[in-house]
C-alpha cells in the first residue's frame, strides 16, 4: 500500500491537544432520495460528543441506472448524501459491501467522488484492487486510527482485481497484509467486515476465524455488519469483536420476517501526546433502528435490555457495567489474556 488517505481532526474544532480521541463505528447506512426526514435528528447530539464516526455506505451515490448485474435489491442513493453525511458528522464510511457495485463501474466511480467532494473518508473499495484495499485513516491529537474494510459477500463480480474497480475481498493473506501495514506506522488498527447471513444473530464459523486472523496480526478491534441484526461480541486476545451492528441509518421498512436491531461502539484512544500508547476503552449503545416505530429517525432507547444476549453474558463476566446515566455499556475487553 503506498497511499493513505488521512482525515486529520483541528483540535480547535474537537478536544484540544492532550485530550483522547474517540471514535464511534455504526453500522449500516442507506439514505434514499424516498426518505425526507432528518435522519440524524434524534442521534446528533450523540454524534457530535466525539471525534470521528465510522459507518458502512450500503449503497452508491449515483444516477447511472445500468445495473452491472440483476439482483433483488439495487440501493441508490442521491448525489447529495455524501454533503448530508458530512454535515451529520459521519467521517468515514466502508464500501466493502454487496451494494458498492450495483451499478457498475460508473456507480462506485460517482460514489467515490460524491464522498471526496464532500471530504468523507473511505476504505474498502476503489477502481483497482490497489485502491480498494487503501485504509481510512483519521488522526487528531497525536493519535491515527486506521480503518481496513473486506466484504465476505457476493456477487464475486463485485470484487475488485487488479486492473478492474470493486470491493476488497476479505483473504487472510489480504486481512493481514492490511492489518499489519497499518500497524507497522503505529496506528490504531480497525479491521471492518462486511459479512454472515442476513438476519441471522449467530456468526459463521469463516466469520469467527477471519476476526481472530486480523487480530492476530495487529488489529485492536473488529467491526462487522451486513446481517441487519447485531450478533455476538467476543473478547479475543484482550481485544473485541463485533460480529455484526446491525443497521444505523437504514431507508427501508422491515419486511416483517425480520426486525432490525442496531448497536454503536465507541472506542475512546487517550492522546499519545503526553506518553506511549495506552489501552483504548469502549463503550456500547443500542440504537432503536426499527422504521415502523422511529419513522427513519433512530434513537437511543431507554432501557439496556434491547441488547443481544451475549452483553448479558459480558455482563455476567464482569466485562460490561451498564450507566444508566449514559444508557451505555462499559467493557473492559482488555482483561483476557493476551
Amino acid at each position: 500500500m503506498n497511499i493513505f488517505r488521512l482525515l486529520t481532526c483541528a483540535a480547535s474544532a474537537f478536544a484540544s491537544n492532550g485530550e483522547p480521541v474517540s471514535v464511534q463505528f455504526f453500522g449500516d447506512v442507506f439514505i434514499p432520495s424516498t426518505v425526507t426526514a432528518d435522519v440524524t435528528e434524534n442521534l446528533q447530539p450523540v454524534l457530535d460528543e466525539v471525534t470521528f464516526n465510522v459507518a458502512n455506505f450500503e449503497g452508491v451515490a449515483t444516477e447511472a441506472f445500468v445495473p452491472l448485474e440483476p439482483k433483488t435489491y439495487l440501493l441508490k442513493m442521491p448525489l447529495t448524501v455524501g454533503a448530508q453525511l458530512r454535515d451529520a458528522h459521519i467521517d468515514a464510511v466502508t464500501l466493502a459491501n454487496n451494494h458498492s457495485m450495483d451499478f457498475g463501474r460508473q456507480g462506485l466511480h460517482d460514489s467515490l467522488r460524491v464522498l471526496d467532494d464532500a471530504g468523507v473518508a473511505h476504505a474498502g473499495a476503489g477502481m483497482t484492487l490497489a485502491e480498494a484495499l487503501q485504509p481510512a485513516l483519521l488522526g487528531a491529537n497525536g493519535v491515527t486510527a486506521c480503518i481496513v474494510a473486506f466484504s465476505r459477500t457476493f456477487p464475486a463480480s463485485f470484487w475488485a482485481q487488479d486492473a478492474a474497480p470493486g470491493t476488497a475481498f476479505a483473504l487472510v493473506a489480504t486481512v493481514q497484509g492490511a492489518v499489519k501495514a497499518c500497524k507497522a506506522r503505529g496506528f490504531y488498527t480497525f479491521a471492518v467486515f462486511h459479512w454472515g447471513k442476513e438476519g441471522d444473530k449467530t456468526p459463521a464459523d469463516y466469520q469467527r476465524t477471519l476476526a481472530r486472523v486480523a487480530i492476530d496480526a495487529g488489529a485492536d478491534g473488529v467491526i462487522g455488519h451486513h446481517p441487519h441484526v447485531i450478533q455476538d461480541i467476543e473478547a479475543y486476545k484482550g481485544r473485541p469483536i463485533f460480529y455484526s451492528l446491525g443497521n444505523f441509518l437504514f431507508g427501508s421498512l422491515p419486511n416483517g420476517r425480520r426486525a432490525p436491531s442496531g448497536l454503536a461502539v465507541r472506542v475512546t484512544i487517550p492522546s499519545l501526546d503526553w506518553g506511549p500508547p495506552t489501552e483504548p476503552t469502549w463503550e456500547l449503545f443500542a440504537l432503536d433502528v426499527d422504521n415502523h416505530r422511529v419513522k427513519f429517525q433512530p434513537r437511543v432507547p431507554g432501557e439496556p435490555d434491547a441488547f443481544h444476549p451475549s452483553i448479558t453474558r459480558l455482563a455476567a463476566a464482569k466485562r460490561c457495567a451498564f450507566n444508566k446515566e449514559t444508557r451505555r455499556w462499559r467493557c473492559d475487553f482488555a482483561q483476557a489474556p493476551r
